[in-house]
């Protein structure tokens, strides 16, 4: 319920049976305890038929809510992160475009234990609360390995789970400070302009407003 898939999910009656049975088995099991909550979010155009899903919905008594597939506020960092994956990949394929697959794991680990120049964080830490061990520190010794001892270190995972919230308020300040300075150079570039009703202006579109990247060149 509600995961993303990135290749077409196949339009069959079996396949819609496999997934519904297989979702039907692990909540009855008790794994839908701690893979679903009682609120189903589901987007407008979902990957099964709408009838299936409401009837699964409706037998394991899960309320169901719609959203919209678009969100605005996001899509600008979605597309930040795809650049920078993206860039990743071209530095360690070269010519071999085919091998991308085999290496997004490690492009995808060093950005998420590489600190952003917005938030001082990594993304693992924003997202879990401590910083992740990398591999090098399995394969050199390091103070973090070497003086390991496992009570302290379940103490301070619990500390960090604790201090979480703050550590993303103060990212968050950070990067709204960062963003303020950008846009302060910026606008100190821009010349401020006044139109009056009825001027002529020279307007160049190069690109048709509605277009995305599925829309035929």
């Amino acid at each position: 319920m509600g995961s993303r898939y990135p290749w077409p999910f196949p339009n069959s009656s079996r396949a819609t049976q496999v997934l519904v049975g297989s979702s039907r088995l692990l909540h009855q099991m008790g794994g839908g305890r701690a893979a679903y909550r009682p609120k189903s979010y589901q987007t407008m155009a979902p990957s099964l038929p709408p009838r299936v899903t409401t009837n699964f919905c409706k037998e394991l008594r899960i309320r169901q809510s719609f959203t919209s597939v678009e969100h605005p506020q996001s899509n600008g960092q979605a597309k930040a992160a795809n650049k920078v994956i993206l860039r990743g990949l071209r530095k360690r394929l070269e010519e071999a475009k085919g091998r991308w697959a085999e290496e997004l794991p490690q492009v995808l680990w060093s950005y998420h234990t590489t600190p952003l120049s917005t938030t001082n964080e990594t993304p693992f830490r924003l997202t879990f609360g401590t910083e992740a061990v990398i591999p090098v520190e399995i394969g050199e010794p390091s103070p973090r390995t070497a003086l390991f001892e496992p009570r302290e270190n379940e103490e301070e995972l619990r500390a960090n789970l604790d201090m979480l919230h703050e550590v993303r308020e103060v990212a968050h300040v950070r990067e709204y400070a960062v963003k303020t300075r950008v846009a302060g150079r910026y606008d100190r570039r821009a010349i401020p302009r006044k139109f009056h009703p009825q001027d002529l202006i020279l307007r160049k579109v190069t690109r048709l407003t509605n277009s995305n990247k599925l829309t035929p060149n």
